[in-house]
């Protein structure tokens, strides 16, 4: 990760000694393309090395960045700002259900 995006990092998940999941702050930042923006979580480990950024979903909004991430009986859980709940696979950040709610 760079300076940038590790000062942006709003959350963590801390999986084992060396390896995080992280929700970056991407609101602000505009020098970010939206797609960069709408993935702003990532599993990196102790050194702050990505090792994945979670998968693209495609909402029908612009602005779309993850709000919240949290464990749930080992399984990420990740939403968004307009309300998606997301099943994140621990192993690679690929989307594997989704949810809503208001």
């Amino acid at each position: 990760m760079t300076e940038k995006q590790i000062n942006a990092i709003k959350q963590k998940i801390i999986l084992t000694p060396n390896l995080l999941i992280v929700r970056l702050d991407t609101m602000s930042d505009k020098s970010l393309s939206q797609d960069e923006a709408n993935r702003n979580v990532y599993c990196i480990d102790d050194n702050y090395q990505i090792l994945w950024q979670i998968e693209n979903k495609p909402t029908g909004f612009e602005e779309d960045p993850f709000t919240n991430i949290k464990l749930d009986n080992n399984e990420l859980i990740a939403k968004n700002f307009s309300g998606f709940i997301y099943k994140v696979d621990l192993r690679n950040g690929k989307i594997e259900g989704i949810d809503w709610n208001k």
